[in-house]
């Protein structure tokens, strides 16, 4: 459970370097009930007035969620207080909790607010979606083979805090090295999403080009590390 919320987190930045797809990624972990896309499903999904086959089938249809707010009536500026609110609802619930703290809640806070328009304006297909939640396996599995760490053991650097890079370093091995295999596996799950038609060749190289555009920011992201 725990190295699948590890993928998680990076399927999310992968997402976010492509500029495409998360809110259907998000909508896909909340029909499992996960993670924060949870929250901002079931919120969207409220103040819109749909029901969640509703709304699953509007963003798989390339539809963002500010669109579908404008054609249920409803307000871009509402549908943000209510997806605000969801969120802060859940933070304050996790300081409650003894999950995280007030400075981390507030932390987070201002990332998702920073966050929020791009998130409601963004649009994705099911397909683009589907891929890049698989991408945040893809860049695990080929850090953890390059790295020489098993799964536990990357997950625990990970949630520590640490980076992949800082990670690949502390093993001795290279930055450089750690950007090639990354770079190297998701290529190949690219060549496999066009074989199979899943993607263009077309769509396969503009992926390529925003990841490899990420592939810094990737490799050197750290985690807060969860509170004792």
């Amino acid at each position: 459970m725990m190295v699948k919320r590890v993928a998680a987190a990076l399927a999310l930045v992968v997402a976010l370097s492509f500029g495409v797809g998360q809110v259907t990624g998000q909508a896909d972990a909340a029909r499992k009930g996960k993670g924060g896309g949870a929250v901002v499903f079931k919120a969207a999904a409220t103040y819109l007035g749909l029901d969640k086959k509703q709304l699953m089938t509007s963003l798989r249809g390339g539809q963002s969620l500010a669109q579908i707010a404008t054609a249920q009536g409803k307000s871009v500026a509402g549908l943000k207080a209510a997806i605000l609110s969801a969120l802060q609802a859940r933070l304050a619930k996790g300081v409650s909790d003894g999950k995280i703290t007030s400075a981390q809640a507030a932390q987070r806070l201002t990332r998702l607010e920073s966050k929020l328009d791009r998130l409601i304006n963004r649009t994705g297909t099911a397909k683009a979606g589907k891929h890049k939640h698989a991408a945040g396996k893809v860049v695990l599995k080929a850090a953890a083979a390059y790295i020489g760490l098993d799964r536990r053991q990357l997950k625990a650097g990970l949630q520590s805090g640490k980076s992949l890079a800082q990670l690949a370093t502390a093993q001795g091995k290279s930055v450089d090295g750690l950007k090639a295999a990354i770079l190297g596996a998701f290529k190949s799950q690219l060549e496999k999403a066009v074989a199979a038609n899943k993607l263009t060749a077309a769509q396969a190289q503009k992926l390529l080009t925003r990841f490899e555009a990420h592939l810094d920011r990737l490799v050197n992201r750290t985690r807060t590390p969860k509170s004792p």
